[in-house]
C-alpha cells in the first residue's frame, strides 16, 4: 500500500515472505588451514605495520580470520620497540612498503639486522622489479600484493610461520 501527500512525502509498506531457514552467505570467508600454535596452545602472533588506519584495521582483521593474533602499529619506532621488548612473541612481521619517515624496506632491514630469525613480509599496491630486488636484498621473505586474495594471504602467512 502507498500513501502520499504533495509536499510532505510518501509512505510505502512492503510485505516480504517469511523464510523458514536462514541462508548462509555464499561468500563467507573460511580459512583454508588451521595455523600452527605455540607449544602452550596459544595462537601465533603477527606484528602488522601500516600507516593507513583503515587498511591497518582491515588487514589485521583478515589476519585474525586466518587464526592468528595481531598486534598492529602505525609507527615504525613503536613497532621496533614492541619487537625488542619481546622478540620471541612474534611469529612474523608484516609491514607496508610505502610508509612516511622509514620505508618498509628500511624497516625490514632493521628487523633483519636485529632479529635475523624473524620472518618479514612487505605489502604494497605496486610490486615491481625494483621492489622485488630491494626486498630480496633486505631479507624480506614475501611480498604481499594489495589488495590480496584472502586465500593467498593465508598461504603466505603459513609459509612465514611454518
Amino acid at each position: 500500500m502507498r500513501t502520499s501527500q504533495l509536499g510532505i512525502g510518501a509512505n510505502f509498506e512492503i510485505y516480504l515472505p517469511i523464510i523458514e531457514q536462514a541462508i548462509a552467505p555464499e561468500n563467507t570467508v573460511k580459512a583454508p588451514f588451521v595455523p600452527a600454535k605455540h607449544a602452550d596452545g596459544k595462537r601465533l602472533q603477527i606484528l602488522y605495520l601500516d600507516d593507513d588506519e583503515q587498511v591497518k584495521r582491515s588487514f589485521a582483521a583478515l589476519i585474525e580470520i586466518g587464526g592468528y593474533q595481531v598486534l598492529s602499529f602505525s609507527d615504525q619506532t613503536e613497532a621496533l620497540t614492541a619487537i625488542s621488548s619481546n622478540p620471541n612473541s612474534f611469529a612474523a612481521v608484516i609491514s607496508d612498503y610505502n610508509m612516511p619517515g622509514m620505508s618498509g624496506l628500511e624497516f625490514a632491514t632493521k628487523v633483519r639486522e636485529n632479529w635475523p630469525d624473524l620472518p618479514v613480509a612487505l605489502t604494497s599496491g605496486f610490486i615491481d622489479h625494483t621492489l622485488r630486488n630491494g626486498a630480496e636484498a633486505a631479507g624480506v621473505r614475501s611480498l604481499i600484493p594489495k589488495p590480496c586474495d584472502y586465500k593467498e594471504l593465508f598461504v603466505i602467512l603459513r609459509s612465514l610461520t611454518a
